[in-house]
């Protein structure tokens, strides 16, 4: 499997202040994702950075292990990204979400992809963000940013409609969607905006696609709870609008808090302002 470290990391190699054992650690780290073994790269990059928790670098690395194992090639994934938001134009933030969700439904399952993409976010978390002047700022940012925007589309959907499943016209069950998952979701859509900025993608198409669908979920209803932005029956509805996509016929009932999918819009939000 192609690695996409050499990419974010191979400027570290230039880094200096690490202890030696710490350089070496992260080294071992990545000849073994280069060599596809994630097991062996998690724990050296784990290593590392419990020896210096301050290390940007040793917290990327860590991350990426965790992604690589999700099945993640970020800089494909990226690419792929960019072409598959904005095909359904600015004002349909839905197909977007269908999309995006669709192409990740190929790559992660419902229970150890999600899981090690999970891990992947809560790593690069654990280290202070650097700062603007930092070598790693825009690389640190756009490797979150992106881990959150696969999650924020994929998670919920995947968890009410296993990826096994995806491309048939099995039952989704919107029941497996938990209030975890809607407080990281609500998190990721938040988040992800504000770091693809820092990584300078605020005028891209998956970061407007990002903006369109967390105004159309968070439009769906007033949040009965001044501390969240959306509910877990607004995420279960509006996971249920976009699976009813690959349902024959869509069914378009049962919901918690709409009536039909129609009555979400996405026309609230052109995708040019930052979430809040």
């Amino acid at each position: 499997m192609k690695s996409f470290y050499p990419i974010f990391f191979a400027v570290t190699l230039l880094l200096s202040g690490c202890a030696a054992g710490v350089d070496e650690e992260m080294d071992e780290a990545r000849f073994a994702l280069d060599a596809g073994d994630y097991a062996t790269a998690i724990t050296k990059a784990q290593a590392a950075f419990d020896a210096d928790g301050t290390n940007v670098d040793a917290a990327m690395l860590l991350s990426a292990a965790y992604a690589l194992r999700a099945g993640v090639e970020l800089i494909d994934i990226a690419d792929d990204l960019m072409d598959l938001a904005g095909t359904s134009g600015d004002t349909n933030g839905g197909n977007d979400f269908s999309a995006i969700r669709n192409a990740m439904a190929g790559i992660f399952t419902a229970t150890t992809s999600l899981g090690d993409l999970r891990t992947a976010i809560t790593k690069m978390e654990a280290v202070t963000a650097p700062a603007a002047t930092h070598p790693l700022y825009k690389s640190y940012y756009f490797q979150l940013g992106l881990l959150e925007t696969l999650e924020a589309f994929s998670l919920p959907s995947l968890k009410a409609k296993p990826a096994t499943t995806a491309s048939t016209t099995d039952t989704y069950d919107v029941s497996q969607i938990t209030e975890t998952h809607r407080t990281n979701v609500e998190n990721d859509f938040l988040n992800a905006d504000d770091h693809m900025v820092n990584a300078g993608l605020g005028d891209k198409d998956i970061t407007e696609a990002l903006r369109q669908n967390y105004y159309g979920l968070k439009n769906i209803a007033t949040a009965d709870d001044s501390t969240k932005k959306f509910t877990l029956n607004q995420l279960k509805d509006l996971i249920a609008c976009q699976l009813d996509r690959d349902e024959t016929p869509a069914p378009n009932d049962g919901f918690l808090v709409l009536t039909l999918c129609a009555d979400v819009t996405f026309l609230d939000a052109d995708g040019s302002t930052n979430t809040q």
